[in-house]
């Protein structure tokens, strides 16, 4: 027989009871929230010193480590996940945009599900039946990372998607320019050469012949 069946506590006298635990847990909650909310601001500050993706899988992967390592009873390991992984989520979306698309040839959305878990229940989501859809979006940047099958061989565009990621990326047209093009710029005229000492001059009008001296006067 259990105690509840042998005793039963008033309900005044278990309303007495409860209220100070229960002030307790609002003070704990209140303390909580004042400590996410100066994560946060940490947080702001780390996404304006770093660069490109936002997303830290091995600072984050270390965390929960660490964390992991601490003595947390009676709390089950992963509530401790459950809870930072939702708490990773609100501090990357604070550092930038962040998306994700998922290849979800599964029509019970397993896939999605499990995006949903590892990168919080509020991070946007785009779904696609072919991993190349994914991939194109991170390729746009309409994502920030893509979750994708397992690569197998089977033919088809859900077998070796890898193989996609080994072509180079096709290159880039320059954008148009508004301005108009540069008008063409005349020939510089060039020094002559110092070959034209010893190269043979160009033809010149021919000077017409010395006239003979007139003849002297013979004596006789």
């Amino acid at each position: 027989m259990s105690l509840s069946q042998t005793q039963t506590i008033p309900t005044d006298a278990l309303a007495e009871q409860l209220a100070p635990l229960r002030a307790e847990l609002d003070g704990i909650d209140d303390a909580l929230l004042a400590l996410l909310i100066r994560r946060a601001a940490l947080a702001e500050r780390v996404g304006q010193l770093k660069t490109g993706v936002a997303i830290r899988a091995g600072r984050e992967a270390a965390i929960l480590r660490r964390l992991h390592a601490t003595p947390h009873t009676p709390l089950p390991d992963a509530a401790i996940v459950r809870v930072w992984r939702e708490i990773f989520a609100a501090s990357t979306s604070q550092q930038g945009p962040f998306s994700i698309s998922v290849c979800e040839p599964d029509a019970a959305g397993a896939m999605a599900a499990c995006a949903r878990e590892h990168f919080g229940a509020l991070t946007p989501l785009h779904s696609y039946h072919t991993p190349a859809q994914a991939i194109a979006d991170v390729g746009t940047g309409a994502a920030s990372a893509a979750i994708l099958p397992l690569p197998n061989d089977a033919p088809g565009p859900m077998g070796a998607w890898w193989v996609s990621l080994l072509a180079p990326p096709a290159p880039r047209s320059p954008p148009p320019s508004s301005s108009p093009p540069p008008s063409p710029t005349p020939p510089v005229p060039t020094a002559p050469s110092s070959r034209s000492s010893w190269m043979a001059p160009s033809a010149a009008p021919a000077s017409p012949p010395a006239s003979p001296p007139p003849a002297s006067p013979r004596m006789t």
